[in-house]
């Protein structure tokens, strides 16, 4: 009765998430997070109100080729924003994208042919009024039901890890792709809209061919298997699996066949609408996420995860292969998966029924083609005059800032990109190390906060490491060209069996200030780890970066138990490297308690050390909580010989 009363009152499902959206700015913070959720929820019901309708009914097709824009104009805006979600980060954005939605589905509820779709989506309901009286126990729904929930499942988790940004695929094959390099994403994905569009235009009954079902299961599998493929070495931790033109073809034939995931998704959907077992197929699909979550966190933590962390321990690509298989599995164990007629079958029965409907088409790759002009003719020259570096504002001192952005998210959960770009911006920073820097991208939908930074500043990014290196991330942020850049892991800890998989990256740069190399190094370890990662930069600080000014931004999570920094492994960063500390936290006679570099502990987990410059000025910005963290600020002069 629900899914009925869904599909009889769509439109009016339609207009709630778009008003909660827009009102959800009036309110307090507390109840904005409420109303977003409940939104959310709602999103979700207007959505099966959709799909409970037959896959002729205007409703249908009207929010599939909508669909289908929103999977291209929405990685265009981000890009062109800087990998900017400008919904999740601006509120005028929100109200506007609320207020859009409600006039759209008020025109949805104003249309003169709503009673001829009424009586389209009446048609399901009837068609199997035979089941309407069926025991609640009854199980024959459940195996379609699972497939299409594992097809929905994987689908919406590589759509979240790779493709709902542009820049992913190549951030998460190369350590430093430029920015241009999100075109071939674009073109990839404007290929496949416009592959599907033929097909629907002229052949649209090859969807339901059993070679439809074999390309389309296989091409997904084969790049989720190119994730195993490596393609860039780093020192210590050796190939990075994932990486490589390999694993980024892979990525571009992932995002070029999502499109017709989309359409044989929906396809399923539609037929278990039918037949009232959709509830379940979306049951099993949030399975699939909450297991894919799962994964993912196995992959980063090891053997601290919940489940399979021995199996997954740093293997993304393993995650990936499986979600692969999983598409795979769901589409040829579908009731009309393996089973489905051959082209030869469809395309005789194709010459006796009626042309199919497709009255939308046209006007939907009229709408794609416009946004593929405005993007190539207008956001990518802005985006490219952008691009340029700001020139430092202070030409006798260098401003060296440290900042632990966790993640690109602040202490409530929401992106942090304005509140980080206006600290920096304040402090007038010429160099930032920025420490955990890496979005959880397998999680968070492919958010790269360091790219983020960068196009706000006006300032070259080093990412250090691919997205494919399950890691914390080290970022280098700087107003003065890179003369030479380079990243390594640290070695794993053996004394830890239970510490997180992620490899913790050391990135280097060398720039030059006032005619002066200066090497600006960033590092960051996790309180669980030992004391052996501290000791190891120390040793490599001793024998490889023994002379030259050298400035080293550290979040070490630690001492725990030390009194005083100085009375652990700590000491060894500035014992025979010739490095002092900014704060003199690590000097003998510095008096307790240290400034709190973090908010939840209070503890000082934050350094700055230097050698060989002359230190001007220092300060902790801990006016807002950008972060877990604290801003570390340092000003330096060259010192003249």
């Amino acid at each position: 009765g629900l899914q009925v009363f869904l599909a009889r009152n769509a439109s009016g499902v339609a207009l709630l998430p778009p008003l909660l959206l827009a009102l959800c700015e009036v309110q307090g913070a507390t109840s904005r997070l409420d109303l977003l959720i409940l939104a959310a929820s709602l999103q979700g019901w207007g959505v099966i109100s959709s799909l409970a309708g037959p896959l002729s009914s205007r409703r249908r097709q009207v929010d599939g080729w909508g669909v289908l824009l929103a999977l291209v104009g929405m990685p265009m805006l981000r890009w062109s924003m800087g990998s900017v979600n400008i919904f999740l980060t601006n509120s005028s954005a929100r109200i506007m994208l609320g207020v859009a939605g409600v006039l759209c589905a008020v025109a949805e509820l104003v249309q003169g042919d709503l009673d001829a779709e009424k009586t389209s989506e009446d048609d399901a309901p009837r068609a199997c009024a035979a089941g309407c009286c069926r025991p609640t126990c009854e199980w024959s729904g459940w195996p379609s039901a699972i497939s299409s929930g594992l097809m929905g499942g994987s689908a919406v988790s590589l759509f979240l890890a790779y493709m709902s940004s542009l820049e992913q695929p190549g951030r998460s094959a190369y350590s430093n792709p430029t920015y241009l390099a999100a075109l071939e994403t674009l073109g990839a994905l404007s290929v496949g809209i416009f592959a599907l569009a033929a097909v629907w235009c002229m052949t649209p009954w090859w969807l339901d061919t059993c070679q439809a079902a074999l390309m389309i299961g296989l091409i997904p599998l084969v790049g989720c298997a190119l994730q195993g493929t490596a393609g860039v070495e780093l020192e210590v931790w050796g190939s990075v699996s994932g990486s490589g033109w390999q694993a980024h073809c892979g990525l571009l034939l992932l995002t070029m066949v999502f499109p017709f995931m989309l359409a044989l998704f929906s396809k399923e959907l539609a037929l278990l609408a039918q037949s009232r077992a959709l509830g379940r197929s979306f049951f099993v699909l949030g399975l699939v996420l909450v297991g894919s979550y799962a994964a993912n966190l196995a992959v980063l933590l090891g053997d601290r995860a919940p489940l399979g962390g021995e199996l997954m321990r740093g293997r993304q690509w393993l995650h990936t292969l499986g979600l692969g298989l999983a598409w795979c599995v769901g589409l040829w164990a579908a009731p009309n998966g393996a089973s489905r007629p051959s082209v030869h079958d469809l395309w005789y029965l194709s010459r006796h029924s009626g042309p199919p409907k497709r009255e939308y088409m046209l006007g939907a790759v009229t709408w794609l083609g416009v946004l593929l002009s405005v993007f190539l003719m207008g956001a990518v020259p802005m985006r490219t005059v952008r691009a340029g570096v700001q020139l430092p504002v202070h030409q006798d001192v260098l401003i060296i800032a440290g900042f632990n952005v966790q993640q690109g998210f602040d202490l409530r959960g929401f992106p942090n990109v304005d509140c980080v770009s206006r600290l920096l911006t304040d402090a007038d920073a010429d160099l930032a190390g920025l420490s955990e820097s890496n979005g959880a991208h397998a999680v968070m939908g492919s958010s790269d906060p360091v790219l983020a930074y960068a196009s706000r500043l006006g300032m070259e990014s080093f990412l250090g490491t691919p997205s494919a290196l399950p890691s914390s991330g080290q970022a280098i942020l700087s107003r003065v060209p890179f003369r030479e850049t380079s990243a390594s892991t640290l070695e794993a800890s053996t004394a830890c069996a239970t510490c997180s998989s992620r490899a913790h990256v050391w990135s280097k740069a060398t720039v030059e200030w006032q005619g002066v190399l200066v090497q600006f190094h960033v590092v960051h370890i996790e309180s669980l780890e030992d004391a052996s990662s501290i000791k190891y930069v120390a040793e490599q600080l001793r024998e490889h970066f023994r002379n030259g000014p050298l400035i080293l931004v550290g979040s070490f999570g630690m001492p725990i138990n030390a009194s005083r920094p100085r009375d652990s492994v700590l000491a060894e960063l500035v014992t025979g490297t010739g490095l002092k500390e900014v704060f003199g936290a690590l000097d003998a006679d510095v008096e307790l308690p240290l400034a709190p570099t973090e908010f939840v502990s209070g503890r000082h987990n934050d350094y700055i050390f230097y050698r060989d410059l002359q230190l001007v000025g220092k300060y902790i910005d801990s006016r807002a909580q950008c972060s877990d963290h604290t801003l570390t600020v340092a000003s330096f002069r060259v010192v003249k010989e």
